[in-house]
């Protein structure tokens, strides 16, 4: 959650974390302002049944006039509508692929979101979201999997017919994307084809730090049928050469776009890329 997110010294300093934070082993999540989760609750409650008159969306909610809350919650609001893939079309209008309240209430209830930092949360959307998903181009009976799916954002505008699975540590995140595709709470790493199955589509922003990209993309091109395709969106220092070096099947690797500033409020530079197996 980008803006959000508290900025945390290196390891091994005596500082106390902020008081907003919340540890779960080596990941933190972000403990978010008790009247954000208040009108998170709040709007679900009114608008529990409110999906079956409107079909299938896409759903436009405007945001609450929060005249008596301080500017965090509309900042909170803002940055949780976007993580769960809405787009803001105009101000405080937001639309939706999906009925949002059932994610409003998990997230009111836990009262946290995935830290930035520790979990590698960083939402795909605009121009790199929809570059992946076109490169990745699946169709009508096609199963894809998407080995960190967070929220969902990285599928926005996915066709019909396609049957998604998704895996994800943060358990506010991976139930929040169980409400509209299979998703799996673990570590991608610990994964197994016994368990998840083969797919003909891989879409993929693995996590960066400390090289982990490389353990994602080695480990994901076991999920791959014949003639299937990996598309991930890597750091700036990936090359066709290194990418090809973790793959041990046949296939072709090339970077079809690359990207500064990807994401919202970070000046991260990322390649994309796609793998073709025969």
């Amino acid at each position: 959650m980008p803006g959000l997110i508290p900025q945390f010294k290196e390891r091994g300093k005596t500082n106390k974390a902020p008081h907003n934070t919340q540890y779960t082993g080596d990941l933190i999540d972000y403990r978010i302002a008790f009247p954000t989760c208040t009108e998170l609750a709040e709007m679900a409650r009114n608008n529990q049944h409110s999906a079956k008159q409107y079909g299938t969306g896409p759903f436009t909610i405007v945001m609450p006039r929060l005249y008596h809350y301080a500017d965090l919650v509309r900042k909170e609001l803002d940055s949780i509508f976007r993580i769960l893939g809405a787009v803001e079309l105009k101000p405080e209008v937001y639309e939706f692929e999906f009925w949002p309240m059932e994610a409003f209430k998990a997230i009111a209830i836990s009262g946290t979101l995935p830290d930035q930092k520790t979990h590698q949360f960083y939402p795909t959307t605009g121009e790199l979201q929809k570059a992946a998903m076109d490169e990745c181009d699946p169709q009508e009976g096609d199963s894809l999997l998407e080995p960190s799916i967070g929220f969902g954002t990285l599928l926005r505008n996915l066709p019909e017919g396609i049957k998604v699975t998704g895996v994800e540590t943060n358990s506010v995140a991976a139930a929040c994307s169980r409400l509209r595709w299979d998703t799996y709470q673990q570590n991608f790493l610990n994964a197994t084809v016994k368990q998840l199955g083969l797919f003909e589509r891989v879409l993929m922003n693995p996590p960066y730090s400390q090289n982990r990209w490389k353990l994602h993309v080695k480990h994901a091109q076991q999920f791959v049928k014949s003639e299937g395709r990996i598309v991930a969106i890597l750091p700036g220092s990936a090359t066709q050469d290194n990418v090809k070096a973790l793959i041990e099947r046949e296939c072709s690797v090339n970077q079809v776009g690359s990207y500064e500033n990807a994401f919202d409020k970070t000046n991260i530079n990322v390649k994309l890329f796609v793998i073709d197996f025969y």
